[in-house]
Formats: C-alpha cells, structure tokens, sequence
C-alpha cells in the first residue's frame, strides 16, 4: 500500500493486493536464510509471526526471487532483465512473467549515482516518460524514502 499525504492529499494506492494493506506502521524483522543462499524471512516485530519468504538466488541463470505470503503462496516475483543498461527488474503476479501479469517495473534513474536512486514506472506507463515513484535511499544511513512521482511527496519510509 502506498499512502499519498501532502497538504490534504490522502489517498491509497493498491499496488498488488489490499490483504497486504494497513494504514500504520508495521515493524519487520528481515533475517537471511543461512542454509539457502539468497533466501529472507520477514517477522511480524511484535509477534514474532512469519509474514513473507523470499525465495531465490540473484547468482542463477534466470535472475528471480519470488516473495511468498505465510502459506507459500506466491505473491510476486522479481526478474532481471538480462540485457538492461540499468539494471532494471520487473515484478510480477505470482510466479508470473508474462506481459499481462507484470505489475511495474523498477530500474536505476542513471547509470552512475553515488546515492542510490531509482524510478517505478506501473505497468501501464508504456511510455516511461515520466515515473510513478522514486525511491531514493541510504546503505549508510540504512534508509529509503518512496517519493510519488518526481516530487517530493514522501508515501513510504523505511528505516533501520
């Protein structure tokens, strides 16, 4: 869910499924699988409960992950695009990877940028001129804010 907030603009964007939807914030815990190379867990903070597994090695011939709801249904799944400049990755329904099941697709605003940047463009956005979102994040600082548009109408943060 993205949340748009900014002087009396309060509206909510279903990007994938309203079941994953809230309107506060949720403390997560992303830990790595230690026996399996490139595969997450993500814990409710509070409860402890699984909420997601991300499944996938970047290191395989197909470059995918797949993120998993609590009962192994699978939500979406990343794949690289092979011969991408800028190291673009589209996100599909389910173990989609077809045209009609891509839901947006995410790629580095330029190819060289000291801070990380990158645009969203919805899978309607054909044109790709102008984005839907720009994430911009921090290693150092370990967070990122989702800006919608290429404004600076902040609709998501997380940090650590």
């Amino acid at each position: 869910m993205i949340t748009h907030q900014a002087a009396g603009y309060n509206r909510v964007s279903v990007i994938n499924n309203p079941n994953f939807c809230v309107r506060h914030s949720v403390d997560l815990i992303i830990t790595k699988n230690v026996w399996r190379q490139g595969n997450f867990v993500v814990k409710n903070a509070v409860n402890g409960k699984i909420m997601f597994n991300i499944e996938g090695s970047i290191f395989s011939f197909d470059r995918k992950r797949v993120m998993l709801d609590a009962a192994g249904v699978p939500i979406v799944t990343l794949r690289k695009k092979t011969f991408a400049l800028r190291s673009t990755w589209e996100v599909f329904r389910g173990k989609g990877k077809n045209e009609k099941d891509l839901i947006f697709s995410v790629r580095r605003a330029s190819i060289f940028q000291m801070k990380t940047k990158l645009v969203v463009f919805m899978a309607k956005n054909k044109s790709e001129d102008v984005c839907n979102y720009t994430v911009e994040g921090s290693w150092f600082e370990r967070s990122c804010e989702v800006y919608a548009g290429d404004s600076f109408v902040i609709v998501a943060q997380v940090s650590l």
